[in-house]
């Protein structure tokens, strides 16, 4: 073999290597991205309206929603499963009733609440929150515990939140196991922020 034709060998070898290289560091790039698209997740908001009570609300675009066929229940969003052995969907229910005389002030239906949850899962929660909070850009209140069962290493955990507006209470609940509780809390806090009227038409 002549030295020329070594050479051109040798120099198409590089070559290869070269385009080689690149294509893995493109794929690598490629995998990188899908990972961190896939690992954080951007979501965006979309806007459910409820005309019967004048209300709406952002929710997360990918998370589901139903009408749960109950009265004083307008909607439950439920959050997407994390996989085919999620037993249990992350869910805000949104509920109404409208006020009568004698429960016509935030006071009194915060005392109502509270008196009726604790009074039905009296011995079997524990009371983490129960406090004044903003709902919806409003004066309204929070009520947070955990569910006690034994033998349960992770149990249910629950947040209530309620405010006034008009003539009717509205009241979200947020539902998820303790363990995940936190992971959607975000989105839920902005679902709390963003109960409104419908705004109405000029």
């Amino acid at each position: 073999m002549s030295h020329k034709t070594f050479r051109m060998e040798l120099a198409e070898h590089f070559r290869w290597k070269s385009i080689a290289l690149n294509a893995l560091i493109v794929l690598g790039i490629l995998t990188a991205l899908y990972a961190i698209l896939n690992v954080i997740p951007v979501h965006k908001y979309a806007t459910f309206t409820h005309p019967p009570t004048g209300i709406q609300i952002k929710f997360p675009n990918n998370w589901g929603f139903d009408d749960p066929k109950q009265p004083g229940a307008i909607i439950v969003f439920t959050a997407p499963p994390e996989g085919p052995l999620d037993m249990f969907t992350e869910n805000v229910v949104l509920t109404y009733w409208d006020l009568n005389p004698d429960i016509n002030t935030l006071t009194k239906l915060s005392q109502k609440m509270v008196h009726q949850v604790t009074r039905t899962f009296k011995g079997y929660m524990e009371v983490l929150e129960s406090k004044r909070s903003r709902v919806g850009g409003q004066l309204g209140y929070k009520f947070v515990y955990v569910g006690k069962v034994e033998g349960v290493d992770d149990p249910n955990k629950f947040m209530h939140v309620w405010t006034i507006i008009g003539t009717r209470a509205f009241i979200l609940t947020y539902a998820a196991k303790e363990s995940t509780f936190d992971k959607y809390l975000k989105h839920v806090n902005k679902m709390i922020d963003s109960l409104r009227p419908i705004p109405q038409q000029k």
